[in-house]
């Protein structure tokens, strides 16, 4: 069995300080989380993630 790690939050601090543990082997992230964390900026948080981190898959369910 294969089993990847994924870290699910909307912290950029946190995602960067799990993003140094190999075992996190991807992010995801949803609305709410962003909305609770005071992002207001989905889009512009969302291309910041992904430069800050960007050899991991990341997830992000968009706002509709």
């Amino acid at each position: 069995m294969n089993v990847k790690i994924f870290a699910d939050g909307a912290d950029k601090a946190t995602i960067l300080e799990y993003y140094q543990n190999p075992l996190i082997k991807g992010f995801t992230t949803n609305p709410t989380l962003m909305r609770r964390a005071g992002i207001v900026d989905y889009q512009a948080f969302a291309i910041d993630i992904l430069k800050s981190v960007p050899d991991r898959p990341i997830f992000a369910r968009s706002v509709r």
